[in-house]
């Protein structure tokens, strides 16, 4: 008997984080903080005004413009960012993770408690916890400017 397989791709945005709204090729950002695979930083507190790409691993709390972490890097507690851009794993612990845009890639694994505006997760993606609309995408949800794009495959 042939395994079927399914593939859910979700996608939520509003009308003011429109698609396309923030599309920037990752290679192209300059980043104020870069950690290296090599490298761990364990409980710190990290308030960075530009972007981050994390390849190693941190632990602690980060605010910051733009978090990136990398196929082999590692996030555990509390995270505050306008975008996040996650390949590697994503977990906020006792903490939150609170973002405007949010999108996870193929082997990307997002857990805790988080609330979003935006939230596209790609083929492949892992989600465990709680997610929930920021309280701006609740309001604009509620005037009918937010919709949820889900596909089965």
């Amino acid at each position: 008997m042939p395994i079927k397989k399914e593939v859910l791709v979700l996608e939520w945005m509003n009308s003011k984080t429109g698609p396309g709204s923030e599309e920037v090729e990752m290679s192209e950002e300059k980043f104020e903080l870069y950690v290296g695979e090599t490298t761990k930083l364990e409980n710190t507190k990290l308030n960075i005004q530009g972007n981050a790409k994390i390849d190693g691993r941190v632990s602690g709390e980060i605010e910051t413009r733009l978090l990136e972490i990398g196929p082999n890097g590692v996030v555990e507690g509390r995270v505050q960012a306008n975008r996040i851009l996650l390949e590697g794993r994503l977990d906020s612990g006792s903490g939150s993770v609170v973002a405007k845009s949010i999108e996870i890639k193929k082997g990307g694994k997002l857990s805790g408690s988080v609330q979003y505006s935006s939230f596209l997760c790609h083929e492949g993606g892992i989600i465990d916890g709680a997610l929930a609309p920021s309280e701006e995408a609740a309001d604009e949800n509620s005037k009918g400017g937010a919709r949820i794009l889900a596909s089965l495959s």
